[in-house]
């Protein structure tokens, strides 16, 4: 695999789970925490919702 010579180290991205970031924290500076939530939390039935909202709102 190829590196970009830029960077010498891997970049580590954490999404969600801030434990794991501070885990990661502890023995690299080249990690970023990015917070992340499933959207409405998960629920299929309001994620639906939200959709048909959406390309309600995308068609005008």
């Amino acid at each position: 695999m190829k590196r970009n010579k830029m960077f010498k180290k891997p970049i580590i991205i954490s999404v969600g789970a801030s434990y794991f970031y501070q885990a990661l924290r502890l023995q690299t500076d080249m990690v970023v925490h990015v917070e992340w939530r499933p959207p409405a939390g998960g629920d299929r039935e309001v994620i639906d919702i939200l959709r048909k909202l959406k390309e309600k709102l995308n068609k005008k």
